[in-house]
Formats: C-alpha cells, sequence, structure tokens
C-alpha cells in the first residue's frame, strides 16, 4: 500500500514491516491492570475458573515486568469475592496461617459448594409446605355444602314418603297387580282403593241384612 519503504535488503524490509506494527507496552500493561483491578466474581462461572483467570492476568503482568506479591494476590482476589465468601473471608482473617494460592482455589472451591447445597436445601424445604397446603386444598374441594348424599334422595313416585329400604323405590319395570298399569304400586292405585271401599260397603249391608 506504499507505507513501507523499499529496500534492497529484505531483512531491513522485514524489520521496517514490524517497526509499523509495534505495539506499547505501556499501553498493554495500562489494560492489564484495568482489568485486573477491576475483576469482581459474579457466580456465573466456577470460583476455580475465576481465580484462574486472574492467575493468568497476573502472569502476563509478571512477562511485562510487572510483579505481584503472593500475598497481595490472595487478598485482592479473597476480596474481589461475593458477599457469599463473607464467612470465608472472616476465617482467613482471623487465623494466623497465610495461605498460598493452592490452598486459595482449594478452600474457596469447597466452600462455594457448601454455598451451593444450602442454597438447595432452602429451596426444597420452602416448595414443599407449599405443595402440602395445594393438596389438602384440592382434597377438601372435592366436598361442597350443596351436596346430599344418595340415601337422603325420596322417591318421588309413591306420594312423598320415604321407604325404608330398596323396596320402597320405584324401578321403571314396575306396575300394580290391580290395574296392571306402570308407574304406581296397588297401595297407590285410585282403582283399588275405590274397589276396596266399595267392598267394605257391600260387606257392611250384607251384615246388616243377616242380622235383620
Amino acid at each position: 500500500m506504499g507505507a513501507i519503504p523499499d529496500h534492497d535488503n529484505a531483512k531491513n524490509f522485514l524489520d521496517a514491516i514490524g517497526q509499523r506494527f509495534v505495539e506499547s507496552d505501556k499501553a498493554e500493561t495500562g489494560d492489564l491492570m484495568d482489568k485486573f483491578m477491576n475483576m469482581k466474581y459474579d457466580g456465573v462461572c466456577g470460583v476455580r475458573e475465576y481465580i484462574m483467570k486472574m492467575l493468568y492476568i497476573s502472569s502476563k503482568l509478571e512477562a511485562l515486568k510487572v510483579s505481584i506479591a503472593e500475598p497481595f494476590l490472595i487478598y485482592h482476589i479473597l476480596n474481589s469475592l461475593s458477599s457469599q465468601f463473607n464467612q470465608l473471608k472472616v476465617a482467613y482473617n482471623a487465623q494466623r496461617d497465610k495461605w498460598d494460592l493452592n490452598d486459595l482455589i482449594a478452600v474457596c472451591a469447597q466452600e462455594e459448594y457448601r454455598i451451593r447445597r444450602e442454597t438447595v436445601e432452602t429451596v426444597q424445604l420452602t416448595h414443599q409446605p407449599s405443595q402440602n397446603k395445594r393438596s389438602s386444598h384440592n382434597r377438601k374441594g372435592k366436598f361442597h355444602k350443596g351436596n346430599k348424599p344418595h340415601y337422603n334422595q325420596q322417591n318421588k313416585g309413591s306420594g312423598g314418603q320415604t321407604s325404608g329400604g330398596p323396596k320402597g323405590i320405584m324401578k321403571k319395570n314396575d306396575k300394580c297387580k290391580f290395574c296392571k298399569k306402570k308407574g304406581h304400586w296397588q297401595k297407590d292405585c285410585f282403582k283399588f282403593k275405590a274397589w276396596s271401599e266399595k267392598k267394605k260397603t257391600s260387606s257392611g249391608i250384607n251384615k246388616e241384612t243377616e242380622a235383620k
């Protein structure tokens, strides 16, 4: 593109190309330092992967001649963790022994496992009472105030009287033995009642005649 001057020597020509693409070490160092100091654990990836990423950035700074002491690195990593790790931070500050980077990774991974397990148990305990409440509500909902049992229903075809057992229930095929019509029994048949009254009257007259 004409940005590189012509050279008769290939080595000088390649050196000239390299000088056009030299990056500033200061700019890279500043970018890495900003990234390292502003990192915060968000809980998306595992805490082990998060610490390894911070160690990778510190190793790149070491290559750029920016040395980071291990105690400062450990404190910075602990402070960048979320509030769920506050118990671990207090435990580290209270004890006399100091951790190295391998101890830090192992302890943080174990603490993250404990936090996740307690979270799952809390969710299960919160969810179970609501399920029992819904199931009991569904069982109660099957019984309504207006519902009546089968055995309290009255037989409308028996003149409004309630019989004491299965014999008092009118069936479709039942019929009167006197008039041979369906829909009523002999005791409710008006023809049978009229015949009975007539019979009683005639029998009474006959007895009076015999007495005379």
